[in-house]
């Protein structure tokens, strides 16, 4: 029997206070769904070193915490010494070592607060397994979130075509055992393999560019905010910064904020280029801060699988996409709904001329086509589906 006040459990491993993207989400979901009635308690992980904490975002709701199980230690050590390997010695991501612990802190709640549905976001793909353990245990409706490609999760280099197979039939079977399936971008249909499942894209929080937009860097600044990975090119930007006019290249920046960034400078310094900074993970008010002061934003091929693309779009600072290939969904995203100009990767000068225009502007209006995309938009659609499954 469900409560008058129906109970959702979040499973989540990326979760306030841990600082990632990811981790926004599902406390949007927590926050709308306390709004819409909705009884909420979140069960996240208790002890992950890996990742900076973050205290300026706050959970609305109880959460119920986790251990990833001491002496698993070793396979994080594996991590290192085989990056990019883990699907030869783990369970799905290299979080699988709180699988154990979660699953049995999920049936310890359920004891004492009966809930009514369960919500998996992911990555990390570990949070399926506990979810679909905990919702058939209690024979309960479930929906697994995704919010990235599971492809993607791992490199597969040296990797033999049969443990490709493997993995693939066993992502499949696992998301059948859900009731729904959630996607955030069209490339993520691509693995479903004719599954069902309802697309809902990420979005920005509108609540966070209320009031009036702080000034402007007063030197002209061209931003990256958010993780560098390894495989992002980025000598087409530098590239570019090269062909900037004279006047403008002597009053520009590049700056990079977020994990990796160091990478970024590296590389810069590879290249020749000094007018590079860099900084740390910030919380994320501070992040979002340098976003609307910076002129110009970058984004690397799949960032509009995020929330990146239309946090960007919502600051109305020139928002500039590079890509490889036309193909990728990325590309439409940012084309269909003018949330970013789309330049090749080869085509260095096109970016430039990109940057100097930005340059030259005097106002910082947003598509119209970014208000679409709020997260609050997406949970009320989220929630939709999970009333539903109560019902």
């Amino acid at each position: 029997m469900c409560q008058l006040m129906p109970r959702l459990l979040i499973v989540a491993y990326a979760y306030p206070p841990l600082a990632t993207i990811g981790a926004i989400r599902p406390l949007t979901l927590a926050g709308e769904a306390v709004k819409e009635g909705w009884d909420v308690t979140v069960l996240t992980v208790s002890n992950d070193s890996t990742f900076p904490k973050d205290s300026s975002a706050v959970s609305p709701v109880k959460t119920v915490r986790a251990m990833r199980i001491p002496f698993s230690y070793f396979t994080r050590w594996l991590k290192f010494i085989l990056p990019g390997k883990e699907m030869l010695w783990s369970v799905m991501d290299y979080q699988h070592d709180w699988v154990p612990t979660a699953i049995s802190r999920g049936k310890q709640l359920y004891k004492s607060w009966p809930y009514d549905v369960v919500f998996s976001t992911a990555p990390p793909f570990s949070n399926l397994r506990v979810g679909e353990a905990l919702a058939k245990h209690f024979n309960l409706p479930s929906v697994a979130d995704l919010r990235d490609p599971f492809i993607n999760n791992f490199t597969r280099d040296f990797l033999h075509p049969w443990i490709w197979g493997f993995w693939k039939r066993y992502y499949y079977k696992l998301l059948s055992k859900f009731n729904e399936i959630i996607i955030v971008d069209d490339c993520i249909r691509d693995e479903l393999y004719g599954l069902p499942h309802h697309l809902i894209r990420n979005g920005y929080n509108e609540d966070e560019f209320s009031g009036e937009p702080p000034e402007r860097f007063d030197q002209f600044t061209i931003g990256f905010i958010g993780t560098i990975y390894k495989e992002y090119n980025l000598k087409p930007l530098f590239c570019a910064f090269e062909l900037l006019p004279n006047h403008i290249r002597k009053n520009a920046r590049l700056l990079f904020v977020g994990k990796a960034s160091e990478l970024a400078a590296k590389r810069a310094k590879e290249f020749g280029l000094s007018r590079v900074e860099t900084m740390p993970v910030v919380p994320r008010v501070q992040a979002l801060e340098i976003m609307k002061r910076c002129h110009v934003l970058v984004l690397f091929g799949s960032d509009s699988i995020g929330t990146k693309i239309y946090e960007y779009a919502r600051t109305g600072a020139k928002s500039i996409q590079i890509y490889e290939s036309e193909s990728q969904h990325s590309y439409e995203c940012a084309e269909n709904y003018k949330l970013a100009t789309n330049i090749r990767a080869d085509k260095p000068a096109e970016i430039a001329d990109a940057i100097a225009e930005a340059y030259h502007r005097d106002t910082y209006d947003y598509p119209e086509s970014a208000r679409k995309f709020t997260r609050r938009a997406a949970a009320r659609e989220i929630l939709g589906i999970l009333k539903g499954l109560v019902d």
